[in-house]
Parts: C-alpha cells; sequence; structure tokens
C-alpha cells in the first residue's frame, strides 16, 4: 500500500468517525461526503 493510499483511508476514517459520532449519522451526509471527495482529489 503507498503512502498515498493510507492517508486516504485515514482522511476516510476520520470523516466518517466524525460523521458518526458528532452529526449522530449512521451513514455519510452529503456535506462529509463532498469533504471525502474534496479530500481524496487533493491527495491525488
Amino acid at each position: 500500500m503507498t503512502r498515498i493510499e493510507r492517508e486516504k483511508r485515514t482522511v476516510s476514517l476520520m470523516i466518517r468517525l466524525y460523521c458518526r459520532k458528532k452529526e449522530g449519522n449512521k451513514t455519510l451526509c452529503s456535506d462529509c461526503r463532498e469533504l471525502e471527495e474534496y479530500a481524496h482529489k487533493r491527495l491525488s
């Protein structure tokens, strides 16, 4: 696994944890999904 793939996985886990714990969502809300997509594009 490359460093970038590891970073993408870490960012995704952090965003999902935030969305679940702070916002109380079982799945990603649209704002968090957009943030995840943006973070992945920036890492690429």
